[in-house]
């Protein structure tokens, strides 16, 4: 009896050591915890403001553990209906910002830092080049949720000697 009431005080003293501390500031990650859900796209892809090619997705935003991680798969469908993981990105905060790994179907990793402004997220990479290089083009991305938070705004350009072109404009709604 007595080594049962020791264990448990242990046990409460561990738990209450090892519980997030309540008074610390909100981690960037949670500035974005709006994305969390299921989420589909049908849209276009642009070339010179013209629509060329469609864009039909859904993306699945879960939670890491701790809340300290949000985790994204997309998934997009291909003209005969069937689909195929695309993408699988994985967000934390790290030293005071957002930073995002994304690893794509091809083997490709990119890491980017984004922005949480408002109802914005921002971010901005090189593109590498075929020989994996950089290739002095930038890859910008915009997200703009929307005020009642069950679509969100995808706007994508590619930056090169200073000239914006857009190669997305399409709309997330949650699902």
């Amino acid at each position: 009896m007595r080594l049962s009431s020791i264990v448990m005080v242990l046990l409460t003293a561990a738990s209450a050591a090892m519980a997030p501390d309540e008074t610390k500031p909100a981690e960037p990650i949670q500035s974005i915890g709006w994305m969390v859900g299921n989420w589909t796209i049908d849209t276009h892809w642009l070339a010179d403001g013209k629509d060329v090619s469609p864009l039909k997705a859904r993306n699945a935003i879960v939670w890491g553990p701790g809340h300290k991680f949000i985790v994204s798969d997309t998934f997009v469908s291909k003209t005969d209906g069937t689909e195929y993981h695309r993408y699988h990105d994985v967000f934390a905060s790290e030293n005071g910002k957002i930073t995002g790994t994304s690893f794509a179907i091809d083997g490709e990793v990119s890491q980017g830092v984004y922005t949480s402004e408002g109802l914005f997220l921002r971010t901005e990479r090189d593109m590498p080049g075929a020989d994996g290089k950089p290739s002095g083009t930038l890859l910008r991305q915009e997200l703009e949720r929307t005020d009642d938070g069950t679509a969100f705004h995808w706007r994508v350009w590619l930056v090169k000697d200073g000239k914006l072109n857009q190669i997305m404009n399409g709309t997330w709604h949650k699902a």
